[in-house]
Parts: C-alpha cells; structure tokens; sequence
C-alpha cells in the first residue's frame, strides 16, 4: 500500500508541475492562435528535472534500486497518460476520441520517456551515492 501511495504522490506531483508550468507561461502569451513552444519545452524540463531529483533521493534512501526504478517506471505510465488526456481539457471542443487515442499512442510515451530517463539516471546515482556513503565505515 506504502509502495501504491509513493506512485500515486509522485505521479501527481510530476503531471501538475508540468501542466502548471506550462500554463503560466501559456497565460502571459499572446493568443493568436500560434503555440508557445518556449512553455512546452520548460514543462518537459521542469517534468526531466523533478524526476532525476527526486529518483537520486528515493534511490539515496532506499536499498532498493531495483523497487525505486519499478516505481518511477509506473510513473512514467501515469504521468504520460495523464498529459495525453490534459490536452483534451485545453480546448473548447470537447474530448475527440480519435484526438485521444492518437495522443495516448503519441504524446503518452513521449512524456513516459520525459519521466523514466531520467528517473533511470537518477536511480543509478542514487543507488551509488547511498552506496558510497554505506562503505565507509
């Protein structure tokens, strides 16, 4: 149960730093119809960022590298399935089904990927820092 609450956190955390990035640097924009690429690619970053952080920081205290990449995998999947499905809300138009299932074949493992990368890496340092700071003595 700890283990489903941990996922549950940090895939809600991760998708709302995304999505609120992206809206405020959405709100201070013109609306001429054009994309703001620049708020885009700082809630990938801001997605990238706070997934290597906190995976250095579960992986540090845990024992379980393994457990802490099973996680941040699961994740990935809910993160990149919850932005596919936040695009729907962004427009007036109302859920279109063939929009959904091609931004869930899409955008959803484009996120993932944006979540688990750098949740491996993150895993990985983790892992050797708490493993440095064990050997000691």
């Amino acid at each position: 149960m700890a283990q489903a609450l941990a996922v549950l956190i940090r895939s809600v955390l991760v998708a709302a730093a995304g999505i609120l990035t992206a809206a405020l640097m959405n709100s201070g924009s013109d609306r001429d119809g054009g994309a703001n690429i620049g708020a885009g690619l700082l809630a990938f970053a801001i997605i990238a960022v706070i997934s290597l952080v906190w995976a250095v920081y579960d992986a540090h205290r845990s024992r379980a590298a393994l457990a802490t990449l099973l996680c941040w995998a699961l994740v990935a999947v809910l993160v990149g399935i919850a932005m596919a499905v936040q695009i729907q809300f962004g427009g007036s138009e109302g859920i279109d089904g063939e929009v959904l299932r091609s931004d869930l074949l899409s955008v959803a493992p484009f996120v993932a990927g944006l979540v688990f990368v750098p949740a491996m890496l993150g895993t990985a340092a983790g892992a050797a820092l708490g493993d440095s700071g064990r050997h000691r003595g």
